[in-house]
């Protein structure tokens, strides 16, 4: 006979109880209840996974009889103060008045049994979902939500998005972040991938910062579960390099993906409509454009003095350093110690975005002075300003010359040569 009820606390040693049901026609065994009672036991998880019975077909193992379940792993809940975890097994789907009868018992015993997740996770998961899939924490709020014990796991960026931090880094991360945390909202997921997406901004939590010791922002950390099936025995947090990650949402998501253990997290970056409408229109008027002017760019094409400035433009600035301010995308310049504005970076091995137009023009007035004093003087036919030319220009390559050792001796102040 079938308890009404579960025992009360009191009345509880630590125990197994294991209930099992036998159809009338002793067929086999339709039900089993396995419920193990552990005063002192850690947190443990709940699997409830349907069995088919060795003589039964395959439609008749699809029926379940308690309705509605499927295959599931549950999270860990408490009962008066016991833990308890179960095995449900069906080996049979007879719709017997029996079997009907024991399933209507633990229907109403199964939310002892843990169906319902935790308060903690459920308060920041319904957090979550009224803000995209994203928790904003203060100081209390990261302490509660990576205090242990706990059966999810929650990703935590450590960030600064004030205005008077001037966080560049950041404010490129968040964006990224959001969009992971959005799709992840919405997303299928196993029965265990139970994790929570968040972010601390210095501005709400600074003695968290102070605490953990932090100098600079954004730091990615990683709590894992401390029960469960994805529990680890590590309680602090594990900390994620974005030097060698990236700032991108697939990157990050890839990352996560493995080290978090959650198979369901899968990225794809949503189509920016907006963009792809600007790229389509900029495509249509630029082809139109050309088609109207094709003819005055025919001529222009075979012009030799255009191909020869544009390829005499494109050495001066690569000899200049452009493509390394592309790739190390420095200040254009920099204020000293005094408030005087500088424009050449010292040391060889550093250099200002203004330095690439200032060398570059240095260069190009020393080219064409040189030709100058070689091609269009010679064929000047007045004697004096063939001289006055010489002098001019001859004096401009010095000038320009000695501009360019002053730069020299800017950048290494033991260059020895100069002209002035």
């Amino acid at each position: 006979m079938l308890p009404s009820r579960l025992p009360p606390r009191a009345r509880l040693p630590d125990c197994k109880i294991k209930l099992l049901c036998i159809t009338p026609e002793d067929d086999d065994v339709c039900l089993e209840l396995e419920l193990a009672l552990d005063r002192n036991a850690a947190a443990n998880s709940v699997h409830v996974r349907p069995q088919p019975p060795p003589k039964a077909g395959a439609s008749v193992a699809r029926k379940w009889l308690l309705k509605g379940l499927s295959e599931r792993s549950l999270r860990k809940d408490e009962f008066n103060g016991w833990v308890c975890a179960a095995k449900l097994t069906s080996s049979s789907a007879v719709h017997h008045p029996h079997i009907m009868l024991i399933s209507a018992w633990l229907l109403s015993a199964l939310p002892t049994l843990a169906l319902a997740a935790s308060a903690k996770y459920d308060k920041y998961r319904s957090i979550a979902q009224r803000n995209g899939g994203l928790v904003s924490l203060d100081a209390a709020g990261y302490d509660e939500l990576t205090a242990a014990p706990r059966d999810y796991s929650v990703s935590v960026v450590l960030t600064a998005l004030g205005e008077a931090v001037k966080c560049g880094p950041c404010k490129i991360l968040q964006p990224e972040y959001a969009q992971i945390a959005k799709q992840w909202s919405s997303a299928k997921k196993n029965d265990d991938e139970e994790h929570i997406f968040a972010y601390l901004d210095f501005e709400k939590g600074p003695e968290i910062f102070q605490r953990l010791g932090l100098q600079t922002a954004p730091t990615f950390q990683l709590f894992m579960p401390t029960e469960g099936p994805r529990a680890t025995p590590k309680l602090g947090a594990e900390k994620i390099d974005f030097g060698r990650m990236g700032f991108q949402a697939d990157a990050i998501a890839n990352h996560l993906r493995g080290l978090a253990k959650l198979p369901s997290l899968q990225y794809s970056r949503p189509v920016d409509k907006a963009q792809v409408a600007k790229n389509v229109f900029s495509t249509v008027v630029g082809a139109l454009t050309i088609w109207r002017l094709f003819p005055y760019i025919k001529v222009a094409l075979v012009q030799r003095y255009i191909w020869a400035f544009l390829a005499i433009s494109t050495i001066l600035l690569m000899n200049s350093g452009y493509m390394w301010c592309q790739i190390r995308k420095p200040q254009y310049a920099q204020v000293g110690h005094g408030g005087a504005v500088s424009y050449i970076a010292g040391g060889y091995q550093n250099q200002l975005g203004a330095e690439v137009y200032i060398v570059s023009a240095i260069y190009g007035i020393l080219g064409f002075s040189v030709y100058t004093l070689a091609y269009t003087v010679p064929k000047l036919r007045d004697p004096v300003r063939q001289r006055l030319a010489i002098y001019v220009w001859t004096g401009v390559l010095l000038a320009m010359a000695s501009v360019l050792f002053r730069v020299f001796h800017t950048k290494q102040p033991g260059y020895p040569f100069r002209i002035f």
